[in-house]
């Protein structure tokens, strides 16, 4: 059995099975039910879909829809490695949560970065949320540069992107514009500036298969600079009351947040929230809780000098 959820508070049933047809299944091969709290559908079926497909297909449509699969590691084509993250909430606390946003930041890590040279930012922002909810996303990566600085809850233009793999370097012109080429450090995605004026840079993701790339970090690139950003398997899970838009500068958590490594791995599960008692994930290594106020920086950018693993160098076709 398969498992489709179509999250949006407005969406209509009639507009998911749309999306199923457009994307090339028959709609008549699922059975619907409405998600609590009207967030919007889950599709149950023995056939299986290509997240990516199906998003594409609501683009397309231009239904706005987050589409997720607990089998999402199944589900996707073999464009790279898929990763999936679940956690579960009561009702009483998805209840307790409506007008808070569940927001997500990806690690990163560049040996040798000055302090406050870099910063994340970020990568994943929902006021749609169930008692399963599941972060979908494939080793998909672009790199941007931007004339606009990074401030605190300054909001970073990352639209001057390009696609790019692990071991590629982006190198940026006076214009801004970037291009890609394949002479880059084997382990890293590097930003060259080829100019004598600062830009500020970083690498983005789509935090859902099929969905728009979204930036994670945002690095200082001064004229002649280079800049060196190795991917981390890290999400970092924390709620936020009101909307919190993506591609924002936070220094601080803004409540309880959860540390999740992925290292090794393809999913983690077994992560449950509350909204008095906080993250439980039983204990395990890979998970660790902060405190509200905490700084993100240094938990999500790390700056140390030690030997990082090799990364395959693979171009991905953008997809959680």
């Amino acid at each position: 059995m398969h498992t489709y959820d179509f999250f949006s508070n407005t969406i209509e049933l009639n507009q998911v099975k749309l999306i199923i047809q457009t994307a090339g299944y028959h709609d008549n091969a699922f059975v619907y039910d409405r998600l609590a709290g009207n967030g919007g559908y889950r599709a149950d079926g023995d056939t299986a879909m290509y997240l990516l497909n199906l998003q594409r297909a609501a683009t397309k449509l231009k239904i706005k829809v987050r589409i997720s699969s607990p089998n999402g590691a199944l589900s996707v084509r073999d464009d790279g490695t898929p990763y999936s993250l679940s956690f579960t909430m009561s009702e009483a606390t998805v209840n307790a949560m409506q007008g808070y946003s569940l927001v997500a930041f990806k690690g990163v890590k560049s040996p040798g970065t000055p302090p406050g040279g870099a910063v994340p930012v970020t990568w994943f922002s929902t006021t749609d949320f169930i008692t399963t909810n599941t972060l979908n996303w494939t080793e998909d990566y672009e790199a941007y540069a931007s004339l606009q600085a990074f401030v605190p809850k300054g909001q970073i233009d990352s639209s001057n992107s390009q696609p790019i793999t692990i071991g590629e370097s982006m190198q940026v012109a006076d214009s801004g514009i970037g291009t890609v080429v394949s002479s880059g450090q084997p382990n890293a995605i590097s930003v060259q500036n080829m100019s004598n004026r600062s830009f500020t840079c970083g690498i983005s993701q789509a935090p859902d298969i099929g969905g728009a790339a979204q930036p994670i970090c945002a690095f200082n690139l001064m004229g002649g600079m280079l800049d060196i950003i190795i991917p981390e398997e890290k999400v970092f899970l924390m709620f936020a009351s009101g909307t919190v838009d993506t591609g924002v500068v936070l220094e601080r958590s803004l409540s309880r947040g959860i540390l999740v490594d992925l290292t090794g791995v393809e999913s983690r599960a077994g992560i449950s929230y509350d909204s008095n008692n906080g993250w439980s994930w039983g204990g395990f290594s890979w998970g660790q809780q902060f405190p509200a106020n905490y700084a993100l920086a240094p938990l999500l950018v790390d700056t140390s000098q030690s030997e990082v693993r090799a990364l395959p160098g693979r171009r991905l076709a953008l997809a959680a």
